[in-house]
């Protein structure tokens, strides 16, 4: 197969999920230099740090690009935000109405927008639904609201989904997700595994990851892209 090429995956993690994709960011102030002396550990096409709903997508994304994918976590168990989260998402039924809605939610708020990814997110996210069915066979969603702020233009084109199940919403999503990266794909991840340093070349290019299990340090190369979906527990950049 085909490898997924490093502007198809930086695209799809950065629209898709949220995150930051580092291997196309130069100069990343605090990453150690790649030199003779280091010697890597393991290899692998893309390291996702952070086991959320964020770092699952990303990783979901690079695998079925053809890539090998690690994803570390340095709790005991995945779900990050998502997993404490109510477990909703928002699927349109008019991604032309969606694009006015949204964009009329920057412009009141007025804070910065990129139109372009706007355009793309409301494009994307007619599919939300069969994207979250694609991750476990039988699972059930419904409607549980409808736009914020219902008096703006486009409004009547949200919908909120959540997955059912028997736990809180976000476990819920995030154990669908648990189950398309661990079950469905055997993708490998490491739990109680904190990332230390990010690792860049002479070019200024992200090529690795220093992780940390049960006291050992690893560097693990990342030939395509380090992807950051750490929310507020960050990386230690030395």
């Amino acid at each position: 197969m085909t490898l997924i090429t490093r502007r198809k995956f930086l695209t799809a993690a950065a629209v898709t999920t949220g995150a930051t994709a580092l291997s196309a960011i130069p100069m990343v102030a605090g990453a150690k230099e790649l030199n003779k002396n280091l010697k890597w550990d393991k290899d692998y096409d893309v390291v996702v740090i952070g086991y959320g709903g964020a770092g699952a997508a990303a990783a979901i994304a690079a695998h079925d690009g053809g890539a090998k994918v690690l994803i570390v976590e340095k709790m005991s168990e995945g779900g990050g935000n998502t997993a404490v989260s109510s477990g909703g998402y928002i699927c349109t039924d008019d991604p032309e109405k969606a694009k006015v809605y949204f964009k009329n939610l920057f412009k009141y708020a007025n804070s910065e927008m990129d139109e372009e990814q706007v355009d793309i997110f409301a494009n994307e996210c007619i599919n939300l639904t069969k994207y979250v069915d694609s991750l476990k066979d039988g699972l059930e969603q419904y409607v549980y609201g409808y736009a914020g702020f219902q008096s703006i233009e486009g409004s009547e084109s949200i919908r909120k989904f959540r997955v059912k199940g028997k736990k809180r919403g976000g476990d819920n999503l995030f154990d669908a997700y648990k189950y398309a990266v661990e079950e469905k794909r055997k993708i490998d991840v490491r739990l109680n595994t904190p990332a230390k340093d990010l690792i860049r070349n002479c070019d200024g290019e992200i090529v690795g990851v220093t992780i940390v299990t049960n006291g050992k340090e690893e560097n693990i190369c990342a030939r395509k892209a380090v992807v950051l979906t750490t929310g507020q527990g960050g990386i230690k950049l030395c």
